[in-house]
């Protein structure tokens, strides 16, 4: 059997190209391949087999077989649509580690403003601010209704003398009134004629006596530089300056003793002296010194009137156990080692 060059390339071709490429050949090219393949098929079959007939030889190459008749074309073939599915690929790279976050961008612009919210609840109640400055006077009121008479407050102090008056007419004459104190010693008159010898009658000796008391009274006060009759005592001063147990010891040196006011008024005549001597404050006779608080006198009873200034007694640096008195008419505790004006009482 003779089977030509053209043939036998077309049938190699035919068997090592694989189905899904010949498959995908278009339309035309494919009928085309399939009936020149049918075809060689045919021919090779018409032909007789001669096994005596050599299988090549030069006779033969030059007497090509007579071509037969061109079969039926085939059926289409398919387009390979429904092969079976490839095996799965290779499962590709991983994706790479998240990177780092950028940095913040600059601030956009301010949006426009949103709607008004509605009203939230309201709030606790704030502390009370600091009192604001005080504000312009308001114009006068209308006069109110006298108010009930108040106590009568304690004496002021006097004040200066008045321009004398005229001469009113005499008075009808009043009744004898008490002794008043004795005047200051007058001046030493000449020695008279010694008189008679004789008792003196015993109705008059209570007066003598008193009349005594207050002569010593009135010597010892001669001797201070400052001194003024309060009742029945003496103020009198130096306007020395010591120490409370110096001023002590200077006030019983003359039979005296440091004044403590038992009241309103004997509180006011000590504030005066301290005006007419000018002087500012002086020791007064009481001290704490045996109990904190404790005020006693100097014969250690219990103080029953003070006069103490605002936020008095303090004790400042817990040693302030005396007091004095200051011509304000307060009283202010202070040092007993401290110096004030020394005022004896007599």
């Amino acid at each position: 059997m003779m089977i030509s060059g053209a043939v036998l390339l077309l049938l190699l071709i035919s068997a090592i190209t694989p189905k899904s490429t010949v498959m995908a050949l278009p339309k035309p090219c494919l009928n085309a391949v399939t009936l020149l393949d049918t075809s060689l098929f045919q021919q090779l079959l018409a032909q007789p087999s001669d096994p005596t007939t050599p299988s090549s030889g030069p006779s033969h190459c030059n007497n090509p077989g007579v071509p037969g008749t061109p079969g039926n074309n085939g059926l289409p073939g398919r387009d390979g649509r429904d092969g079976a599915p490839g095996p799965k690929g290779d499962k590709g790279e991983p994706a790479g580690a998240q990177g780092p976050p950028g940095e913040t961008g600059p601030q956009g612009p301010m949006g426009p403003a949103g709607l008004k919210g509605e009203q939230g609840e309201p709030g606790q109640t704030g502390e009370t601010g600091p009192q604001g400055p005080m504000g312009p006077p308001s114009l006068k009121g209308e006069q109110g209704e006298p108010g009930q008479p108040g106590e009568t407050g304690p004496q002021g102090p006097m004040g200066p003398p008045s321009l004398k008056g005229e001469q009113g007419e005499p008075g009808q004459p009043g009744e004898t009134g008490p002794q008043g104190p004795m005047g200051p010693v007058g001046l030493k008159g000449e020695q008279g004629e010694p008189g008679q010898t004789g008792n003196p009658s015993p109705d008059l000796m209570p007066e003598v006596e008193l009349l005594r008391a207050h002569l010593s009274k009135l010597e010892k006060a001669a001797r201070f530089s400052f001194f003024r009759k309060i009742g029945d005592k003496y103020y009198v001063t130096d306007k020395r300056e010591a120490t409370f147990n110096e001023g002590l010891r200077i006030c019983t040196s003359v039979g005296g003793t440091i004044p403590l006011p038992r009241g309103e008024a004997e509180n006011y005549a000590l504030a005066m002296v301290l005006i007419a001597s000018g002087s500012t404050d002086a020791f007064i006779g009481a001290t704490d010194r045996r109990a904190e608080g404790n005020w006693v006198d100097l014969s250690n009873q219990p103080v029953t009137f003070f006069k103490w200034g605002p936020s008095e007694p303090n004790n400042t640096d817990g040693h302030e156990d005396c007091i004095e008195g200051i011509d304000n008419e307060k009283w202010n505790d202070v040092p007993c080692d401290s110096t004030q004006v020394i005022i004896c009482e007599i």
